[in-house]
Protein backbone atom coordinates (compact mmCIF):
# COMPACT_ATOMS: atom_id res chain seq x y z
CA UNK A 1 0.00 0.00 0.00
CA UNK A 2 2.78 2.34 0.96
CA UNK A 3 4.70 1.45 -2.23
CA UNK A 4 1.65 2.25 -4.35
CA UNK A 5 1.27 5.57 -2.55
CA UNK A 6 4.93 6.43 -3.12
CA UNK A 7 4.60 5.57 -6.82
CA UNK A 8 1.47 7.69 -7.11
CA UNK A 9 3.20 10.69 -5.50
CA UNK A 10 6.24 10.30 -7.75
CA UNK A 11 4.01 10.12 -10.82
CA UNK A 12 2.15 13.23 -9.74
CA UNK A 13 5.24 15.32 -8.93
CA UNK A 14 5.86 16.66 -12.43
CA UNK A 15 2.27 17.85 -12.73
CA UNK A 16 2.43 19.34 -9.24
CA UNK A 17 5.59 21.27 -10.07
CA UNK A 18 4.08 22.49 -13.36
CA UNK A 19 0.98 23.64 -11.49
CA UNK A 20 3.06 25.42 -8.85
CA UNK A 21 5.18 27.05 -11.56
CA UNK A 22 2.11 28.16 -13.47
CA UNK A 23 0.54 29.57 -10.32
CA UNK A 24 3.73 31.49 -9.52
CA UNK A 25 3.86 32.78 -13.09
CA UNK A 26 0.24 33.86 -12.98
CA UNK A 27 0.84 35.63 -9.67
CA UNK A 28 3.84 37.44 -11.14
CA UNK A 29 1.80 38.44 -14.19
CA UNK A 30 -1.36 39.38 -12.29
CA UNK A 31 -2.75 42.76 -11.42
CA UNK A 32 -1.08 42.38 -8.04
CA UNK A 33 2.12 43.84 -9.53
CA UNK A 34 3.19 46.92 -7.55
CA UNK A 35 2.39 50.06 -9.52
CA UNK A 36 6.04 51.02 -10.04
CA UNK A 37 7.34 47.49 -10.65
CA UNK A 38 7.61 47.89 -14.39
CA UNK A 39 9.44 44.59 -14.93
CA UNK A 40 6.58 42.75 -13.25
CA UNK A 41 4.07 44.43 -15.55
CA UNK A 42 6.19 43.66 -18.61
CA UNK A 43 6.31 39.99 -17.60
CA UNK A 44 2.58 40.00 -17.06
CA UNK A 45 1.78 41.31 -20.53
CA UNK A 46 4.42 39.10 -22.15
CA UNK A 47 2.83 36.05 -20.55
CA UNK A 48 -0.65 37.07 -21.69
CA UNK A 49 0.69 37.71 -25.21
CA UNK A 50 1.96 34.13 -25.26
CA UNK A 51 -1.50 32.89 -24.30
CA UNK A 52 -3.34 34.96 -26.89
CA UNK A 53 -0.94 36.13 -29.65
CA UNK A 54 -3.72 37.75 -31.67
CA UNK A 55 -4.82 40.23 -28.98
CA UNK A 56 -3.30 43.64 -29.77
CA UNK A 57 -4.30 44.96 -26.34
CA UNK A 58 -1.66 42.90 -24.58
CA UNK A 59 1.03 44.25 -26.91
CA UNK A 60 -0.21 47.80 -26.35
CA UNK A 61 -0.17 47.45 -22.57
CA UNK A 62 3.32 45.99 -22.62
CA UNK A 63 4.35 49.00 -24.70
CA UNK A 64 2.93 51.28 -22.01
CA UNK A 65 4.90 49.38 -19.38
CA UNK A 66 8.05 49.90 -21.41
CA UNK A 67 7.29 53.63 -21.54
CA UNK A 68 6.97 53.73 -17.76
CA UNK A 69 10.29 51.92 -17.48
CA UNK A 70 11.97 54.35 -19.86
CA UNK A 71 12.65 51.66 -22.48
CA UNK A 72 11.36 53.82 -25.31
CA UNK A 73 12.68 51.83 -28.27
CA UNK A 74 10.99 48.69 -26.95
CA UNK A 75 7.80 50.69 -26.43
CA UNK A 76 7.85 51.98 -30.00
CA UNK A 77 8.36 48.44 -31.29
CA UNK A 78 5.34 47.20 -29.34
CA UNK A 79 3.17 50.10 -30.47
CA UNK A 80 4.12 49.43 -34.10
CA UNK A 81 3.28 45.74 -33.65
CA UNK A 82 -0.08 46.54 -32.03
CA UNK A 83 -0.97 48.80 -34.95
CA UNK A 84 -0.03 46.07 -37.43
CA UNK A 85 -2.49 43.82 -35.62
CA UNK A 86 -5.19 46.51 -35.38
CA UNK A 87 -4.63 49.59 -37.60
CA UNK A 88 -7.59 51.39 -35.99
CA UNK A 89 -6.39 51.07 -32.40
CA UNK A 90 -6.77 54.74 -31.46
CA UNK A 91 -5.28 54.43 -27.98
CA UNK A 92 -2.00 53.24 -29.47
CA UNK A 93 -1.75 56.32 -31.68
CA UNK A 94 -2.40 58.48 -28.62
CA UNK A 95 0.20 56.74 -26.48
CA UNK A 96 2.81 56.75 -29.22
CA UNK A 97 2.03 60.37 -29.97
CA UNK A 98 2.71 61.24 -26.34
CA UNK A 99 6.01 59.37 -26.49
CA UNK A 100 7.03 61.24 -29.65
CA UNK A 101 5.98 64.52 -28.03
CA UNK A 102 8.20 63.80 -25.04
CA UNK A 103 11.07 63.03 -27.43
CA UNK A 104 10.57 66.41 -29.17
CA UNK A 105 9.63 64.59 -32.38
CA UNK A 106 6.76 66.87 -33.27
CA UNK A 107 6.35 65.62 -36.84
CA UNK A 108 5.57 62.04 -35.78
CA UNK A 109 3.57 63.23 -32.78
CA UNK A 110 1.33 65.32 -35.03
CA UNK A 111 0.86 62.37 -37.39
CA UNK A 112 -0.22 60.07 -34.57
CA UNK A 113 -2.60 62.53 -32.92
CA UNK A 114 -4.13 63.27 -36.32
CA UNK A 115 -4.69 59.54 -36.88
CA UNK A 116 -6.30 59.27 -33.43
CA UNK A 117 -8.66 62.12 -34.36
CA UNK A 118 -9.54 60.45 -37.67
CA UNK A 119 -10.52 57.33 -35.76
CA UNK A 120 -12.36 59.24 -33.03
CA UNK A 121 -13.39 62.75 -34.19
CA UNK A 122 -14.49 63.89 -30.71
CA UNK A 123 -11.28 62.86 -28.98
CA UNK A 124 -10.49 65.78 -26.64
CA UNK A 125 -7.22 64.18 -25.53
CA UNK A 126 -5.90 63.97 -29.10
CA UNK A 127 -6.92 67.57 -29.90
CA UNK A 128 -5.33 68.74 -26.65
CA UNK A 129 -1.97 67.15 -27.34
CA UNK A 130 -1.97 67.82 -31.07
CA UNK A 131 -2.48 71.43 -30.05
CA UNK A 132 0.47 71.13 -27.70
CA UNK A 133 2.63 69.61 -30.45
CA UNK A 134 1.62 72.38 -32.85
CA UNK A 135 2.49 74.96 -30.20
CA UNK A 136 5.96 73.50 -29.64
CA UNK A 137 6.43 73.28 -33.43
CA UNK A 138 5.52 77.02 -33.63
CA UNK A 139 2.35 76.31 -35.62
CA UNK A 140 0.46 78.81 -33.49
CA UNK A 141 -2.75 79.15 -35.53
CA UNK A 142 -3.11 75.38 -35.73
CA UNK A 143 -2.41 75.10 -32.01
CA UNK A 144 -5.15 77.61 -31.24
CA UNK A 145 -7.62 75.75 -33.46
CA UNK A 146 -6.83 72.38 -31.89
CA UNK A 147 -6.94 73.68 -28.32
CA UNK A 148 -10.19 75.53 -28.99
CA UNK A 149 -11.73 72.25 -30.16
CA UNK A 150 -10.34 70.43 -27.11
CA UNK A 151 -11.85 73.09 -24.85
CA UNK A 152 -15.23 72.69 -26.56
CA UNK A 153 -15.11 68.96 -25.91
CA UNK A 154 -13.65 68.84 -22.39
CA UNK A 155 -12.44 72.18 -20.94
CA UNK A 156 -9.40 71.75 -18.69
CA UNK A 157 -7.03 74.25 -17.11
CA UNK A 158 -3.98 73.17 -19.08
CA UNK A 159 -5.78 73.57 -22.41
CA UNK A 160 -6.38 77.24 -21.60
CA UNK A 161 -2.78 77.64 -20.47
CA UNK A 162 -1.45 76.18 -23.73
CA UNK A 163 -3.78 78.26 -25.87
CA UNK A 164 -2.75 81.33 -23.89
CA UNK A 165 0.86 80.56 -24.78
CA UNK A 166 -0.05 80.37 -28.47
CA UNK A 167 -1.86 83.71 -28.32
CA UNK A 168 1.09 85.23 -26.46
CA UNK A 169 3.54 84.07 -29.13
CA UNK A 170 1.33 85.78 -31.70
CA UNK A 171 1.50 88.93 -29.51
CA UNK A 172 -2.27 88.74 -28.98
CA UNK A 173 -2.08 89.74 -25.33
CA UNK A 174 -5.79 90.20 -24.53
CA UNK A 175 -6.89 86.64 -25.44
CA UNK A 176 -3.70 85.30 -23.85
CA UNK A 177 -4.56 87.09 -20.62
CA UNK A 178 -8.15 85.83 -20.72
CA UNK A 179 -6.94 82.23 -21.12
CA UNK A 180 -4.48 82.50 -18.22
CA UNK A 181 -7.20 83.96 -16.01
CA UNK A 182 -9.42 80.99 -16.86
CA UNK A 183 -6.59 78.51 -16.31
CA UNK A 184 -5.92 79.96 -12.86
CA UNK A 185 -9.59 79.96 -11.97
CA UNK A 186 -9.82 76.29 -12.89
CA UNK A 187 -6.56 75.42 -11.10
CA UNK A 188 -5.55 78.01 -8.48
CA UNK A 189 -2.33 76.09 -7.73
CA UNK A 190 -1.08 76.24 -11.31
CA UNK A 191 2.18 78.10 -10.69
CA UNK A 192 3.11 78.14 -14.38
CA UNK A 193 -0.06 80.00 -15.36
CA UNK A 194 0.66 82.64 -12.72
CA UNK A 195 4.12 83.12 -14.22
CA UNK A 196 2.74 83.27 -17.76
CA UNK A 197 0.05 85.76 -16.77
CA UNK A 198 2.81 87.81 -15.17
CA UNK A 199 4.60 87.81 -18.52
CA UNK A 200 1.50 89.33 -20.15
CA UNK A 201 1.33 92.05 -17.52
CA UNK A 202 5.06 92.74 -17.91
CA UNK A 203 4.66 92.95 -21.70
CA UNK A 204 1.95 95.56 -21.12
CA UNK A 205 4.15 97.50 -18.71
CA UNK A 206 1.96 96.60 -15.72
CA UNK A 207 4.90 95.61 -13.54
CA UNK A 208 3.20 95.75 -10.17
CA UNK A 209 0.61 93.20 -11.27
CA UNK A 210 3.35 91.17 -12.93
CA UNK A 211 5.35 91.09 -9.69
CA UNK A 212 2.26 89.94 -7.79
CA UNK A 213 1.83 87.01 -10.18
CA UNK A 214 5.52 86.08 -10.16
CA UNK A 215 5.49 86.18 -6.37
CA UNK A 216 2.45 83.90 -6.24
CA UNK A 217 4.17 81.52 -8.67
CA UNK A 218 7.22 81.41 -6.39
CA UNK A 219 5.05 80.81 -3.33
CA UNK A 220 3.52 77.80 -5.06
CA UNK A 221 6.83 76.51 -6.47
CA UNK A 222 9.83 77.94 -4.58
CA UNK A 223 12.33 76.24 -6.91
CA UNK A 224 10.79 77.57 -10.13
CA UNK A 225 13.73 79.61 -11.40
CA UNK A 226 11.83 81.15 -14.32
CA UNK A 227 9.61 83.17 -11.99
CA UNK A 228 12.64 84.66 -10.21
CA UNK A 229 14.18 85.64 -13.54
CA UNK A 230 10.96 87.26 -14.76
CA UNK A 231 10.37 89.07 -11.45
CA UNK A 232 13.91 90.45 -11.54
CA UNK A 233 13.10 92.08 -14.89
CA UNK A 234 9.97 93.74 -13.53
CA UNK A 235 11.80 94.93 -10.42
CA UNK A 236 14.49 96.43 -12.67
CA UNK A 237 11.83 98.13 -14.81
CA UNK A 238 10.43 99.99 -11.79
CA UNK A 239 13.82 100.92 -10.38
CA UNK A 240 14.06 98.38 -7.54
CA UNK A 241 17.60 97.32 -8.41
CA UNK A 242 18.39 95.60 -5.10
CA UNK A 243 15.39 93.27 -5.38
CA UNK A 244 16.17 92.73 -9.04
CA UNK A 245 19.74 91.68 -8.26
CA UNK A 246 18.55 89.40 -5.46
CA UNK A 247 16.13 87.62 -7.80
CA UNK A 248 18.81 87.32 -10.50
CA UNK A 249 21.15 85.71 -7.97
CA UNK A 250 18.42 83.28 -6.91
CA UNK A 251 17.74 82.46 -10.55
CA UNK A 252 21.42 81.61 -11.12
CA UNK A 253 21.55 79.54 -7.92
CA UNK A 254 18.49 77.47 -8.83
CA UNK A 255 19.60 77.03 -12.44
CA UNK A 256 23.04 75.80 -11.36
CA UNK A 257 21.42 73.42 -8.88
CA UNK A 258 19.06 72.06 -11.54
CA UNK A 259 21.87 71.52 -14.04
CA UNK A 260 23.85 69.65 -11.40
CA UNK A 261 20.88 67.42 -10.59
CA UNK A 262 20.40 66.65 -14.29
CA UNK A 263 24.10 65.88 -14.68
CA UNK A 264 24.11 63.64 -11.60
CA UNK A 265 21.07 61.77 -12.87
CA UNK A 266 22.59 61.37 -16.32
CA UNK A 267 25.87 60.06 -14.92
CA UNK A 268 24.21 57.83 -12.35
CA UNK A 269 25.30 54.24 -12.72
CA UNK A 270 22.50 51.69 -13.28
Amino acid sequence: MKDKLRKSVRAALPAIFVTIGLAASLQAQSGDCPEKDHDCWIKRWTYLMSQDPKDAAYVYFRGKAYVEKGAFESALADFAKALEMNPRYGSVYQERGMLYLGQVDYTHALEDFTKAIEISPNNAFAYHHRGEANLEATNYDRAIADLTKAIELDPQARMFQLRGRAFYQKKELDPALADYVTAIRKDPKDFISYKLRGDVYRSRGEHTMAIDDYTRSIELAPKYSGAYRARSLSYAAIGQSEKSQSDSAKFRELTTQLLKEISDQFNKKP
